[in-house]
């Protein structure tokens, strides 16, 4: 019969946390059977991470890139950040590969892109230009836009830049879509069209889907 002293085996259910004195990390139990989140038919212990987009990008930090002054040379490649969560004036973080105005940008929580733009008093640039987020330095060339536009909006995900509208040879405006991967370098490649042309578009997105307008 059973021995009335002796402790009961400790019942360990998925989600429990314990900390491991051996690895000096948290940990909890993730239960099985095998094929489903786990290695094992009982279960087992894994480290429990943690990640912070602080951690991927240096901070909560907001990059501006190009412009018109308003006075002679009329265009710039200044790009300046602030970071977000803290104020102050902005800090240089380096130079567009060239001068320009009116701009599209989008980002991922690592790289931002900045897209198409007015240069040079007659063209509208097809230039593609990255940064990494959180190092300072000049932008690099990521590849071109399916045609030069200027005054073009950008919304993204974590994954997937996409630039719609803009100004094609003033005063023509566009209702092309070009579509990128962030994280590849490359030339754009044609999503769709909006449902009429436009430029100067208000626009936002999720993780889901991008909406333009005026």
């Amino acid at each position: 019969m059973p021995n009335p002293n002796e402790l009961a085996p400790l019942t360990v259910i998925p989600g429990a946390l314990r900390f491991n004195t051996d690895s000096m990390k948290l940990e909890y139990y993730r239960g099985g059977p095998v094929g489903f989140g786990t290695t094992t038919q009982t279960g087992e212990w894994v480290n429990l991470t943690t990640d912070s987009p602080d951690i991927q990008t240096g901070g909560a930090r907001g990059v501006f890139a190009g412009g018109d002054p308003g006075s002679a040379p009329s265009l710039v490649n200044v790009m300046d950040y602030i970071n977000i969560s803290s104020t102050g004036n902005a800090i240089d973080f380096g130079d567009l590969t060239g001068t320009r105005t009116i701009l599209g940008a989008c980002s991922s929580s690592t790289r931002g892109l900045f897209a198409g733009g007015f240069y040079n008093g007659v063209t509208d640039s097809n230039v593609i230009d990255y940064i990494t987020i959180s190092s300072t330095g000049n932008a690099q060339d990521f590849g071109d836009l399916t045609s030069g536009k200027s005054s073009v909006s950008g919304v993204s995900n974590s994954v997937r830049g996409v630039f719609g509208g803009g100004v094609n040879v003033f005063p023509t405006r566009t209702n092309f879509i070009d579509y990128l991967t962030i994280m590849s370098t490359g030339n754009a490649q044609d999503f769709g069209d909006l449902t009429n042309n436009r430029s100067f578009m208000a626009a936002m997105s999720d993780s889901h889907g991008g909406l333009g307008g005026f």
